[in-house]
């Protein structure tokens, strides 16, 4: 067993009789009782948008949590997270993972109902504009080649953003998972003594560890032991760095940015008035609703540099832990308080055979699972594409607004460019602006505001590529072709391999 730290008080014969039995149980990585072993339902600290993992949070709420909370064989997953983050990140990382898709899912019925609302003529429209190939070629695909007035609406977008926002906070998601403020009880000092004693055990029994990443991460003591417990609890699984989930907390707010400025891009492609040449303006238009996305994108890549410098700079002695900050002693009672480093350091060792083992296991393993897991792009494609689900609710009130006046097969045509645009097009010019974002990540300091300036320059530079790719929908109109059904399949052969070939 490790010495205490230095300058911590010494305990009295009882307590330190105790301490070794507490650092011997937490060697050992079993539970100190049966039930003690218990997970809550993801929905239960997500409950109240977050309410339990914001810091502010009351005793009672954590107390209500773990009533909610049950006894288990197994847990589904473990929150690794430092206190010490900012909450809103974290509760935007998790709202996204665990009640995301079912959001994405409401939102997309919501806008298929809206979009058959107005196809059926229940809705009105909103914007008349022409047809592009009978008076305005350029404006293809969002016209067809009738030469009559279309009218647009954006009834689809509206009801599909509105449903997958109410949608996000209020779904109960059914997985267990274990947080340490709701299953280990937060008043009762016996509980709560069984529950730390067995949080190794927790690791041990839990199928997946997320990794709630900010730099404070790694300077935290408890997460270090939370880290070190799992991988010596799953040291013989072959997918153990992949049941690791490392998610960085600034994807949350980046994804949710992304959410936004496509609805704005496609709710001003739907409802600008004619004057205004789409094939001019929309260039300038996106580059103004992504300049809060680079910005975003650029503080990710600086969050992410720091990931990668304190992996392969990591060392215990780094960490800190709270029983050291207040010298080992209780301002409110007086009392001594064990030294925690004591007993993560005699687990690491115990576990491991010597710290340095340990320290070189996460310097040469983790970032680079951590690099694996975010892609080639430093971004997950799954989420970008989740992000980006406003394109295929805007292309629904497209369709709508032709197959209203009897275009039928060009409204069939517009759902093939919808599954282009969400799942090509974007993502390709995604590639340029996370590119981008990477390259000039560096805060600018120059001046008070400095650095929107430059995330506005970028998304300036950004208008280029923009609206190369923009004047490439045009192609397929050039091809002699009996259906815009053919067109559309053209338009997806045309972006599918170049957005393959970036994302490979």
């Amino acid at each position: 067993v490790s010495s205490p730290a230095v300058g911590s008080p010494s305990l009295g014969s009882d307590d330190r009789s105790h301490r070794d039995v507490t650092i011997r149980n937490a060697i050992s990585l079993e539970l100190a009782c049966p039930d003690t072993l218990r997970a809550v339902k993801a929905a239960v600290p997500l409950a109240g948008c977050g309410q339990l993992l914001r810091t502010v949070a009351q005793p009672r709420c954590a107390e209500i949590a773990y009533d909610r909370s049950f006894v288990v064989e197994r847990i589904d997953e473990f929150w690794s997270h430092s206190w010490h983050a900012k909450a809103w990140q974290k509760i935007c990382v998790l709202m996204a993972r665990y009640n995301g898709a079912q959001a994405i899912v409401a939102g997309t019925i919501a806008a298929a109902f809206g979009a058959g609302l107005t196809a059926a003529g229940v809705l009105p429209s909103m914007s008349k504009k022409p047809d592009a190939f009978g008076k305005n070629v350029a404006d293809f695909p969002l016209h067809s080649r009738h030469g009559d007035d279309i009218g647009y609406a954006c009834w689809g977008l509206l009801f599909g953003t509105l449903a997958c926002i109410m949608a996000l906070p209020l779904w109960r998601s059914s997985r267990s998972v274990f947080l340490d403020r709701a299953c280990i009880h937060q008043s009762d000092a016996v509980l709560r003594k069984l529950g730390v004693d067995s949080i190794g055990a927790f690791l041990k029994m839990s199928k997946f560890m997320v990794v709630l990443w900010d730099p404070t991460y790694v300077t935290r003591l408890w997460c270090v032991f939370e880290m070190a417990a799992y991988l010596k609890t799953h040291d013989t699984d072959k997918d153990k760095r992949k049941r690791l989930i490392i998610r960085p907390l600034m994807l949350g707010p980046v994804s949710f940015a992304m959410f936004v400025g496509c609805v704005l891009v496609y709710m001003y492609y739907l409802l600008s008035p004619p004057s205004l040449h789409p094939m001019i303006i929309m260039p300038l238009w996106v580059p103004l609703c992504v300049t809060p996305v680079l910005h975003a994108l650029r503080k990710y890549h600086r969050r992410l540099s720091t990931l990668k410098e304190q992996c392969h700079n990591f060392s215990v002695d780094g960490a800190f832990c709270h029983c050291c900050t207040v010298a080992h002693v209780d301002r409110n009672t007086g009392e001594v308080i064990p030294c925690d480093r004591e007993l993560v350091e005699a687990c690491i060792v115990s576990w491991f055979g010597d710290m340095s083992s340990f320290e070189d296991e996460v310097r040469t393993h983790l970032y680079s699972n951590f690099a694996r897991q975010l892609g080639n792009h430093a971004f997950p494609y799954h989420w970008l594409v989740c992000s980006m689900c406003p394109t295929v609710w805007a292309h629904f009130d497209i369709f709508a607004a032709k197959f209203r006046i009897g275009m039928y097969v060009e409204a069939a045509a517009t759902l093939v460019y919808a599954l282009t645009f969400w799942l090509c097009v974007i993502p390709l010019f995604f590639v340029w602006c996370v590119k981008s974002a990477a390259l000039l990540r560096r805060k600018c300091r120059a001046f008070a505001g400095a650095d929107i300036w430059v995330s506005a320059f970028i998304a300036l530079v950004s208008a280029v590529p923009c609206a190369g790719i923009w004047w490439a929908t045009y192609l397929p109109s050039q091809i002699d072709a009996d259906t815009e059904i053919i067109r559309s399949l053209v338009f997806f052969g045309i972006f599918a391999p170049l957005s393959a070939a970036a994302w490979r």
